[in-house]
């Protein structure tokens, strides 16, 4: 259970820098940035749909962020 609570963890890093770099002009075709695009558009896509942007900002990384801090909490109270 702590090693799923780790990967979920990892996974928040890996929003935060989905969002980070989207402010940033980064080449699209980095493998890093490829891997972190890659890593979290399947979460954060159909969030996008639910959730559209206010003011041209995109809040789904921010509530796809709250939900997997929810599910940690969750998980770690088993």
């Amino acid at each position: 259970m702590k090693f799923l609570i780790f990967l979920l963890d990892i996974y928040g890093y890996l929003i935060i820098a989905s969002a980070v770099l989207s402010w940033i002009n980064v080449d699209p075709r980095n493998p890093a940035v490829k891997f972190v695009y890659s890593a979290t558009e399947p979460v954060l896509m159909p969030l996008r749909k639910l959730i559209p942007p206010i003011a041209n900002i995109d809040f789904s990384p921010f509530a796809a962020f709250i939900l997997l801090q929810f599910l940690i909490k969750i998980l770690s109270g088993l």
